[in-house]
């Protein structure tokens, strides 16, 4: 008889356990509190350290390519803005552009530098605006035109032409 007590106490502890743990799991999946235990496939490992030994030549080139789809969409909403004539370097001398059109030629430069230092962070590690000047400022030789294309077609980020290098 001692032994079917001892028993029925322990079913009624398990039990009431029972009730609390699916009481708190029901709490905290409504909560949104549920953990992720999924583990990465292994193309994502394979991809993510990948990304993480990247070199700076290389991050530039991932950056420098989103910056240049950012900036022509931004050339098109300028011309969108100011009736199609867009002056040159509009960006840092606003004071060009029709009175009426300022405003939101200015909103739209404001949001492409916020973009260029978010594409600039993206980049896994992070890209420097020193590192990113230092490469830009030898893309106008074609040798390094010619380097930042074939690293382009490599990552499969699209054609980049150098007819315009020196």
């Amino acid at each position: 008889m001692m032994m079917n007590r001892d028993f029925s106490s322990l079913s009624r502890w398990l039990v009431k356990r029972s009730i609390v743990l699916g009481a708190l799991s029901s709490i905290a999946v409504l909560a949104g509190w549920t953990p992720d235990f999924s583990a990465p496939t292994v193309s994502q490992a394979f991809n993510s350290s990948a990304f993480a030994q990247e070199s700076a030549f290389t991050r530039y080139v991932r950056a420098a390519v989103a910056l240049e789809q950012r900036r022509q969409t931004l050339q098109s909403q300028l011309q969108q803005v100011t009736g199609g004539n867009v002056p040159s370097g509009v960006c840092q001398n606003i004071g060009q552009v029709n009175a009426n059109s300022r405003d939101q030629v200015r909103n739209l430069c404001q949001q492409f530098r916020q973009s260029f230092y978010q594409i600039l962070a993206d980049q896994k590690p992070p890209l420097s605006i020193d590192e990113f000047n230092s490469f830009q400022s030898q893309v106008g030789s074609r040798q390094m035109c010619e380097r930042v294309a074939q690293e382009a077609r490599r990552l499969q980020l699209g054609e980049i032409s150098c007819k315009d290098a020196k």
